[in-house]
């Protein structure tokens, strides 16, 4: 079952940005995080109900909207959707505002990016991914309990690349994770 904003309307800090959750929890036990246990299993928010808080946003002068979320890579999935359907439905809201998306975890991203990159060509998105590596080393991510492999992450990150002029790749580092050798941070550095 979706989740639903907040019944009480929130004073942006800047009325010319309106941050947006989309989701919360997760779906994955990453050995290094407490999400799931804070906040539980993934949770959407009903795309409707985006698009609603978009609008109004627009109509109270926000000219960026910022999508946030535990894991936007997985928005949906727990209601049979997927970002990209969210992403076009919040472009086809009608104004002058530019979207930025948050951050997707690399096998989530993977699963989805052949509906989710075109739509970085949309002027109105900011060609900007924030897509945690957290470590170089195959033997560290799978000690962190993540779902992807240093390849996987080179290859993401190479298709966003190809595909999205100008992409700026933001990530994730963890430094000194337990039984991280010189050998694995060599690799993550």
């Amino acid at each position: 079952e979706p989740i639903a904003f907040d019944s009480a309307e929130r004073v942006p800090f800047n009325p010319l940005v309106s941050i947006v959750p989309i989701e919360t929890g997760c779906m994955d036990y990453c050995t290094f995080c407490a999400t799931r246990r804070a906040r539980g299993g993934l949770k959407s928010v009903d795309a409707s109900l985006v698009v609603r808080r978009v609008e109004r946003s627009i109509q109270n002068g926000a000219l960026e909207v910022w999508l946030t979320g535990e894991d936007l890579g997985c928005y949906g999935f727990d209601l049979g959707l997927d970002l990209p359907f969210l992403l076009r439905e919040v472009l086809s809201v009608e104004g002058n505002f530019k979207v930025r998306v948050g951050m997707m975890n690399p096998h989530h991203v993977k699963a989805i990016a052949g509906g989710l990159f075109p739509l970085f060509l949309d002027p109105r998105v900011y060609r900007f991914l924030h897509i945690p590596m957290q470590s170089g080393s195959n033997a560290i991510l799978n000690a962190m309990k993540r779902r992807y492999s240093v390849e996987e992450w080179l290859e993401v990150v190479g298709r966003a690349r190809a595909l999205i002029p100008n992409v700026t790749i933001s990530t994730d580092v963890i430094a000194g994770f337990p039984g991280e050798t010189p050998e694995d941070f060599q690799c993550t550095l």
